[in-house]
């Protein structure tokens, strides 16, 4: 299988992750779809989004692969790192903060909102778009999340530069990318769209949320965490590495299956592992929610990683 990179990658995972949720967001138990597409002068019918056997594919779900941008992908990147940083103390990172907040809002099917935290004397802020599920009496969550803040390590300065192209820039450019396409359909269950802040600091941004998501008795089915999918190396090595507790363990070997399904051809390694707390997904398996994530294989890492020159121009498929 060749190998990835770059925008072509994130675009490839975002595919895989939105005929992905498509499985899960309409119906709790894959045995059908009750989607309806809505646009303001057409309404399709639910049986556009079922499929007949369990490794057949769906027409619907193929079109809404193909609305998958990689212009905007790249466009969204670049935004991000334009902030100069996003170390979560500064006001650029407020700024960015303003600047998803503003992307989520553009689409009207979307509920938008900024959930405020204090950390160490400071506000920050997680914004989070929501798509409420049609049915009422379903109260299912499916999430996609990524982090936005950036920084670098010693001896460089946060306050000074943290691009941060790939570390999160990267997954947040999904995330908006997949609330873009969902936000022209309904599904029964509820998709929310949540980009965290303060995750360099510790995953105070998550903590935060799935701490207050527990405490409201949030039924969270799933969350899928994007963190640094932009980079890829030698062909030798996996894209990326799809990583889950056991709990998780279905939801990483979906995310598998549908990629095989539907063609779209990424080389994923499968690691279930409850000891790889280092991102987000982590906060929702501290809350007992089922939560995997996806980043580049630990094997073939960025070498950009938390420096000043973690620029999108430094990511396999980016150069130009």
């Amino acid at each position: 299988m060749s190998r990835v990179g770059g925008v072509e990658l994130v675009s490839r995972l975002l595919a895989t992750t939105v005929a992905l949720f498509l499985l899960l967001s309409v119906c709790s138990s894959l045995a059908g779809f009750e989607a309806t597409r809505t646009s303001l002068d057409q309404h399709e019918s639910s049986d556009s989004f079922k499929t007949s056997e369990p490794n057949s594919t769906n027409p619907t779900i193929e079109e809404m692969i193909a609305q998958v941008s990689e212009q905007d992908l790249e466009k969204y990147i670049q935004d991000l790192q334009d902030f100069g940083t996003r170390y979560a103390y500064t006001t650029q990172c407020n700024e960015s903060a303003q600047y998803i907040y503003d992307e989520f809002d553009k689409y009207e099917a979307l509920e938008v909102e900024s959930q405020y935290f204090v950390y160490n004397d400071h506000t920050m802020r997680n914004v989070v778009a929501t798509l409420p599920g049609f049915n009422t009496t379903n109260n299912s969550i499916y999430i996609i999340s990524a982090h936005y803040d950036s920084i670098v390590n010693y001896p460089f300065n946060p306050y000074e530069s943290a691009p941060g192209a790939d570390d999160d820039a990267s997954g947040v450019a999904a995330v908006l990318e997949t609330a873009k396409i969902f936000s022209k359909y309904r599904f029964e269950s509820t998709v929310r769209f949540v980009t965290f802040s303060a995750e360099e600091l510790g995953l105070f941004g998550s903590r935060y949320y799935a701490g207050q998501a527990k405490s409201n008795y949030d039924d969270i089915e799933g969350v899928i965490q994007f963190d640094m999918i932009g980079y890829t190396g030698s062909d030798d090595k996996p894209d990326l590495d799809i990583i889950g507790d056991n709990q998780s363990e279905w939801l990483v070997d979906l995310m598998n299956d549908t990629n095989d399904r539907y063609g779209i051809g990424i080389n994923f390694d499968k690691i279930i592992d409850s000891t790889l707390t280092w991102s987000d997904h982590s906060s929702f398996w501290d809350e007992r929610y089922c939560a995997i994530c996806g980043i580049e294989d630990q094997e073939d890492f960025n070498p950009y990683y938390h420096t000043p020159y973690d620029y999108r121009q430094t990511q396999s498929c980016f150069c130009k």
